[in-house]
């Protein structure tokens, strides 16, 4: 196949599908991004992430220079010392997450970014590739040895490699991988953000709101990240005439454990009404020092969400065809670690690289993806593992549930 015929198809506008977006077009290979929500800010999808040294280099290999550079200047924020707390506002120590870094001795400290920021920052330039409203129905493989995506509005596409990077709830997975959907563990996670207006800083405690916090409790842990933009200097980028969401401090935050860490039983439903979560917080936190529960009532109700932990089983090697997944689409992780964001952008720096290699090397586009797909297993698949650990460290032994996630099966079974 020649380097101009190639064609990729992408499945999903998050992080990973775009980030592989920049680095194709980088690199000068088509392709089309199909994305189900109507828009890039159709609903809320977390708040704060932290990009580690590897998720930076990925970023930087995919992105035009001035778009990374945009990012990093204006819209991060380099991390900090971590303090660890109870719920009394007082300093604990020996508790503590292996796949955390210390800022203070990393050579290359974490970066925070707003998921909305990066999400549009990785929109630019290619807005044109990019197909909102798109739910994948299916796809077929076609005589000629193209691949052609059929979608809920009747419209089709038609191309050489088909990439999943549609999520935990993938559908490129359910076809793909019939038998891979995350398993839950169990374990949940209430996240929102609190914005620091005069009211929150008068109320909240001074020490949560300039740092990275984490508090532990029986069953549950908090997570406490203060986003605090710098400010711009005189020459600076103005947000207007990139069309980006305008900076906002805040606090983000995640309660993160066991369903008994909540109040609530085994297996209890997901929900996520504003005044039932309110009122879980309430519960949770009534005997916290009122500095801490004011992280809590100062926050926008809308803003907070309650999503179960699901884990991806770590899979046996499969035979590679021209379809593939990146990202939470293939190797779902808990948020303790806090490592599946990046491994996402580990997933697309790879993959674009290998795709661009042997495609100017007129080699074959299956032998391209089979040694993504080595790659992505071997990195991926441990992290997955190093965020159950991460859990256990974070809030408490694993559920009985989560045991299964280590299983490995065969693609030959499906």
């Amino acid at each position: 196949m020649k380097f101009q015929e190639l064609k990729i198809i992408i499945i999903g506008a998050g992080l990973g599908g775009l980030c592989l977006a920049q680095g194709l077009k980088k690199n000068g290979i088509l392709f089309e991004v199909f994305e189900q929500d109507p828009s890039h800010d159709t609903r809320g999808q977390g708040f704060r992430l932290r990009i580690d040294q590897e998720g930076q280099q990925a970023l930087a290999n995919c992105m035009p220079d001035h778009l990374y550079k945009l990012l990093t200047e204006h819209f991060a924020i380099k991390s900090g010392p971590v303090q660890t707390i109870n719920s009394h506002l007082e300093t604990i120590n020996g508790k503590w997450v292996d796949e955390w870094q210390d800022s203070e001795t990393a050579d290359t400290p974490d970066l925070k970014i707003d998921r909305l920021h990066l999400r549009e920052i990785l929109l630019k330039g290619i807005q044109e590739q990019v197909h909102f409203g798109k739910r994948l129905l299916n796809y077929e493989q076609q005589i000629n040895g193209q691949i052609t995506c059929h979608f809920d509005d009747g419209s089709s596409e038609c191309g050489h490699v088909v990439i999943g990077a549609d999520g935990v709830h993938s559908r490129v997975r359910e076809i793909r991988f019939p038998h891979a959907d995350p398993i839950e563990s169990g374990d949940i996670c209430i996240y929102g953000k609190t914005v620091l207006d005069g009211n929150a800083k008068e109320q909240i405690a001074q020490k949560l709101q300039f740092a990275t916090t984490v508090l532990f409790e029986s069953e549950l842990a908090v997570i406490i990240d203060a986003m605090r933009y710098p400010l711009f200097s005189d020459n600076a980028f103005s947000s207007s005439m990139f069309e980006m969401s305008p900076r906002q401090d805040y606090l983000y935050w995640a309660i993160i454990g066991k369903p008994g860490g909540f109040g609530l039983k085994k297996n209890s439903v997901i929900v996520n009404s504003s005044t039932e979560l309110s009122a879980m917080i309430k519960h949770v936190s009534q005997t916290w020092d009122k500095p801490l529960q004011a992280l809590f009532k100062c926050a926008n109700s809308s803003s907070m969400k309650m999503v179960p932990i699901r884990y991806s089983a770590v899979q046996t090697e499969w035979e590679a065809t021209q379809v593939t997944l990146l990202g939470d689409a293939i190797h779902t992780m808990s948020p303790a670690s806090g490592v599946g964001a990046n491994s996402a952008l580990y997933d697309a720096t790879i993959l674009a690289d290998i795709i661009c290699d042997y495609s100017r090397q007129s080699g074959s586009i299956t032998m391209a993806i089979a040694k993504y797909e080595q790659l992505m297993r071997a990195h991926s698949f441990a992290a997955m593992v190093n965020s159950r650990r991460g859990s256990t460290q974070l809030y408490g032994s694993e559920s009985s549930e989560s045991s299964h996630a280590e299983e490995s099966y065969s693609s030959t079974d499906q």
